[in-house]
Order: C-alpha cells, then structure tokens, then sequence
C-alpha cells in the first residue's frame, strides 16, 4: 500500500469526528516530517518510471504546493513559498489591496524550513457595527513549530520570508459553515462575504447560468434537487426560477413560504409572495 492508501485507511476510522476534533486528532500525526520523507521517497521512486505517477497540486508566483492526500474531509499537502518571489511580490506591490480569508475547516501548520520568517495572525469578531478583523503583533516562526487555525475566524499572513520556507498543511474541512468572509488586511473591514462551501459555489454559479441561458426546462429538475440545500442556496434558486419561468418560480415561491423548514425563509418566501400578488396578480392563476 501507498503512504495514501494506509493514510486513507486510517483517516476512516475517524469519521463521525465532527471537524475540530478531527483536526486535533490528526494534527500531530499527519504533520510530521517523517511523512512527508516517505513521501518525497515514493515520489522519487515514480519519477524513475517513464510515465512518472505525478501528484496534483498549485503554483504560483509565490507558493508551490503538491498534494500528498485527498481523502474525504481531510487534505494535506506540502508547501514552498519562495523567498525571492515573495520579497518581488512585496516590493511591487503599491495600491494593491491585501485581502485575508476566513474560511471553513480547521488547518495546522508544520513548519519543516522557516528561517527569518516571520507571521501575523488575523482574528475575526463581531462587533455592534458588523464583523471586523483585527491583526495582532508579527512573530517569528521556527523550524518544527506547529500552528493550529480555526479558520472561520483565525488567518495567518507572512509578514517577512528571508529564506524558502517548506511546511506541511493539513485543512480538516467543516461541511457545515455556510458563510466564508474576506477582509481588508491593513484595515479589517470586511471587503466579501461568499459561499464557504465551494460546491455550493458551483450550484449557484450554474444556476445563474440555467437563468442567463433561457432554460425554463431546469426548473421542475432544481425543485427535486433544491431540498437538501442550505437556505440561502433554496432561495437562490427560488429566484432563478421566477426569472427564468415565472409562474413555475411563482409555484415554488408559495410552496417555500408554506413548507420551507427554516422560519426566516418562510417569511422571506411569504413577504416576496404577497409583493409579487399585489405587483403581477396574473401570477396567482
């Protein structure tokens, strides 16, 4: 068996681990730098093949990253962020706004290279004018320190790379978090708020595209499908469907203020209805 496959194996065994404290629970284990070697021995294994078993993974400018495993709700991959892109990154930048994410899961950290670097961690809370994040003071970091983030409301920026650093990340993901937020890194104001779940992401976006393209056919098929969404996913949908086909929308819309299981859908449904009724009474026949 692979480093995956016996990985996978044992990931399962933690299923009915609600997010953090499946990331507890494997923090430790999965962000050793003894994974990683055995890792990087297999991988260099395959690169002797012809057609070499290359893993996926992300590039940019500034960080590199392969993914090590994908299983479930558990991703680890092992990152290079390159200390001469990152210092011509920041030297270039003028205007540019900084943006940091807060997002679902739960992420630990092992850093295996970090000399000179340096860290800043954001942390988001609601005040009475809405969320905010705040930044505390930059610290430097160590080869071997672990970080664990609650990423809903806790985010890390370097603020200093003088040398490259290489870490281990390891993202538990939270099915459940619906709301993911961007903010201004220098200010705090929250800049986005956006679907936390990508798939949800990709439903909306489809949607729309349902919407855009004429396609009054989806409607019957997104009325089956739209029960096991989230609330604010049913009532995009309830949208798309008046724009697309208003009176199989209208059908849907007095269904969901009747039925919808969450109250604040229901009254968002009936307030929209009754407007609807007194605007296009045409609709009601």
């Amino acid at each position: 068996m692979t480093v995956e496959q016996k990985l996978g194996a044992w990931i399962d065994g933690f299923a009915h681990h609600g997010a953090a404290e499946l990331s507890e629970a494997l923090g430790p284990v999965l962000t050793e730098g003894a994974l990683a070697r055995m890792w990087l021995a297999e991988r260099l294994a395959d690169m002797a093949r012809e057609t070499p078993r290359l893993p996926a993974g992300f590039a940019d400018p500034v960080c590199q990253s392969v993914v090590i495993l994908d299983h479930a709700r558990v991703h680890l991959s092992l990152a290079m962020i390159s200390a001469a892109q990152w210092k011509s990154e920041r030297d270039a930048e003028t205007t540019r706004q900084e943006i940091v994410g807060f997002a679902d899961g739960w992420t630990t950290i092992r850093f295996l290279a970090a000399q000179g670097a340096r860290i800043q961690r954001h942390i988001l809370s609601q005040t009475s004018e809405g969320w905010r994040a705040t930044r505390e003071t930059p610290a430097a970091v160590v080869t071997g320190q672990s970080i664990r983030l609650n990423n809903a409301i806790e985010a890390l920026q370097f603020v200093d790379v003088v040398a490259d650093v290489i870490m281990l990340r390891l993202f538990v993901r939270d099915p459940d978090l619906q709301e993911a937020i961007e903010c201004n890194a220098r200010t705090g104001t929250v800049v986005r708020v956006r679907e936390a779940q990508s798939r949800q992401g990709r439903i909306r976006m489809i949607l729309s595209l349902l919407r855009a393209m004429g396609r009054r056919d989806a409607v019957p098929l997104v009325a089956r499908a739209m029960a096991s969404w989230p609330g604010h996913l049913r009532w995009h949908a309830v949208r798309e469907a008046l724009a697309t086909d208003s009176q199989a929308g209208f059908a849907l819309l007095q269904t969901m203020a009747k039925s919808d299981p969450e109250a604040q859908v229901r009254a968002l449904a009936s307030r929209t209805r009754d407007d609807l009724m007194v605007r296009y009474p045409q609709l009601a026949t």
